[in-house]
């Protein structure tokens, strides 16, 4: 890519977009929240400590007060860390004359709000990572967003496999079929009948057969069915097993991603874009993956990735999306406004 049209992508879409920020992470305090915080750790600590011990405490008594204490500090911790790092990312963008926000109550997101800022940096995780789909709220708000007429940049922040994260995210966006094999067959008896028959040979040999690229082609819905039945077939066959037709590799295709729809979303009518790992666009959403640690050193030790290296993966994910500057709905609208 010339050098010229580098700059031109990465000003158009972000450096000259982009004018309001905002964070989400519900581990966030601000400060009123880290006094309290403080407080809470405090009283608690001292509950603990001043209660009165039992004349024959047990050893496992003890160990459940002390591991009731390392949790409390753990938690503390955890809060003030968030904290300062969010703090990090409000003074990166308030130097770059941005204005900066910090969304911290995750529960019931304003999406009207959330709308009107042109970068949204957003924690993957918004619920903990011991409840059910912990990433829940923040897919559904990708979802949103993509609807959007208001074009939005969102930083999914995690610490997650960004393979998987893209995955999850991809499956959202495009949604799926929603309901039984013979839904999908629109109840044709001829296709629903040899899958019955012969759905166990076709499955052991799909799972040889399928890998990472047919997902993400499938998911972007740029996968040629008709070339992926062909070579399918020709296994099959070479196996002894009755060839499927392309129906029953669609469905097969579509089983295989169904897992990775968390919030099982219907099939939508957006167009997916993107590359593993590291963005995706659809509709008016432009969503850049970026890990919370990265390696650093000689010895790879882990470390929290910085605001300069999280704007500096926004340009990298532009720049090989390669955006067009005409008939991109996308390019038109934030080259218009």
């Amino acid at each position: 890519m010339p050098a010229l049209y580098r700059e031109k992508i990465v000003s158009a879409f972000r450096d000259n977009a982009i004018k309001s920020v905002l964070l989400i992470d519900d581990h966030y305090l601000p400060y009123q929240g880290i006094g309290q915080s403080y407080i809470n750790t405090k009283n608690e600590l001292g509950e603990l400590i001043s209660a009165p011990a039992e004349e024959q405490e047990t050893i496992e008594q003890l160990k459940l007060k002390l591991t009731a204490i390392r949790n409390i500090v753990n938690r503390s911790s955890s809060e003030l860390m968030s904290s300062e790092t969010a703090g990090q990312f409000v003074d990166f963008f308030h130097t770059k004359k941005l204005i900066c926000d910090v969304e911290n109550q995750t529960n019931n997101l304003d999406i009207d709000k959330i709308r009107k800022s042109d970068l949204i940096v957003l924690d993957y995780h918004l619920k903990a990572a011991t409840e059910h789909n912990p990433a829940e709220h923040s897919l559904n708000l990708i979802s949103e967003l993509s609807r959007s007429k208001h074009m939005n940049v969102v930083v999914v922040f995690t610490a997650e496999d960004l393979k998987d994260v893209w995955r999850e995210i991809a499956a959202t966006l495009r949604g799926a079929h929603i309901g039984n094999v013979d839904a999908f067959f629109n109840n044709d008896e001829r296709l629903i009948d040899s899958w019955n028959d012969f759905y166990g040979d076709w499955n052991n040999e799909w799972d040889q057969f399928y890998n990472a690229n047919i997902e993400a082609e499938y998911l972007k819905a740029e996968l040629n069915i008709e070339v992926t039945t062909n070579e399918f077939q020709v296994i099959c066959e070479g196996n002894g097993y009755e060839k499927p037709e392309a129906e029953h590799v669609k469905w097969l295709l579509e089983k295989s991603v169904i897992k990775f729809n968390k919030n099982s979303k219907p099939l939508s009518n957006v167009d997916v874009h993107g590359k593993k790992n590291l963005w995706l666009q659809a509709g008016a959403v432009f969503i850049v993956l970026c890990e919370k640690e990265r390696p650093a050193g000689e010895d790879r030790v882990l470390r929290d990735t910085t605001p300069e290296e999280v704007w500096g993966q926004i340009e990298r994910a532009l720049v090989d999306w390669y955006p067009s500057f005409q008939g991109d709905r996308m390019s038109v609208y934030i080259l218009t406004t």
